[in-house]
Order: C-alpha cells, then sequence, then structure tokens
C-alpha cells in the first residue's frame, strides 16, 4: 500500500469521525431541548394541579355563601309566615292603630334587622372569597392564559415534540443506514 493511499484512508477516517462527532452533537442537543420540554410540561402540570386545588376551595367556599343565603332567605321566609299568621285586631280605635302600627314597625325591624345580618354576613363572605382568590392568585406563578389560548399552545407544544420525535428517528434511521 502506498504512503498516499495511507494518507487518504487516514483523512477518511478523521472526516468520518468529524461527521459522527457533529451528529452525536446535533443529537446531544435535540436530547438537552427534549429534557428542556419535559420539565417545562412537569411543571405546567404542577400548576394545573395547584390551580385545580385552588379552585376547589373557592368552591367550597361558594358553596358556603349559598347555604348560608338559603338560611338567611328561610328565615326571612319564616318571620313573614310569622307575621302573616299573627292575629291582629283590627278596630277604628286608637288603641287599634297603635297596636297595628306596634307590630307593623316590629316586623319592619326585625327585617330590617334580618336584612342588615344577611348583609354583614353576605359582606364577610365575599370579602373571604375576595382574600381567597388573591391568595390564589398571589402563589401561582407565571402567565395565566384563558383556557382557548392554553390549548392553541399545548396544541402547538404537542406537534413540536412530535416534529422531533419523527425527526429523530429519520436522523437515527439515517445514521444507522436503513433508510437512504
Amino acid at each position: 500500500m502506498s504512503k498516499q493511499n495511507k494518507y487518504d484512508d487516514l483523512m477518511q477516517t478523521i472526516k468520518a469521525d468529524e461527521e459522527k462527532t457533529a451528529a452525536q452533537n446535533e443529537l446531544t442537543a435535540t436530547l438537552e431541548g427534549i429534557k428542556e420540554g419535559l420539565e417545562a410540561l412537569k411543571k405546567m402540570k404542577q400548576s394545573i394541579s395547584e390551580a385545580m386545588a385552588n379552585g376547589a376551595i373557592v368552591l367550597k367556599g361558594l358553596n358556603a355563601a349559598t347555604a348560608s343565603t338559603d338560611n338567611i332567605t328561610t328565615g326571612i321566609c319564616n318571620a313573614i309566615v310569622k307575621a302573616q299568621n299573627a292575629e291582629i285586631k283590627v278596630g277604628i280605635n286608637d288603641e287599634g292603630l297603635q297596636k297595628l302600627d306596634e307590630r307593623n314597625t316590629k316586623a319592619i325591624n326585625s327585617l330590617n334587622e334580618l336584612l342588615d345580618n344577611h348583609k354583614a354576613k353576605i359582606a364577610i363572605l365575599l370579602e373571604r372569597q375576595r382574600q381567597e382568590i388573591t391568595d390564589i392568585t398571589r402563589r401561582t406563578e407565571g402567565v395565566h392564559f384563558s383556557k382557548k389560548v392554553f390549548f392553541w399552545l399545548a396544541g402547538i407544544w404537542f406537534t413540536s415534540i412530535g416534529v422531533i420525535i419523527i425527526e429523530l428517528t429519520l436522523g437515527i434511521l439515517t445514521l444507522f443506514g436503513m433508510m437512504n
């Protein structure tokens, strides 16, 4: 074998090694990209789980507010029924008018008291709910998307991952000579 052939063989071997190294570096970079994408997906999943847990807490608060409102409404209805069932002596004399006025005043005062209590309870519940929503918003980090934007981004992300997997498969098949 001549020196020229040995030199050519050595050059071809070096060139093949350089191509393999370049392909290996490209695959390493692609794998790093996939790892970063998977890590981002894990973080998104954790954020969604936390948001769902927080949503359950808010739902419990809303259910409690609904139950409280129902109780208050029932109390008002019972007060109205009691007021309707009360016997009132109707007379034209001053004593009858005074009793009627007193009873009406008592009914109005008790309804006003119930309404004030109801307003106070609702204000407390709304303040609690506002505080819980503020806490939920404070605890979450990152960007908040609407459902429509989230699903568009998720679709784009999954499509990108699919393209990367196909490219990797084709690259590996080409690398091992299974595809021309």
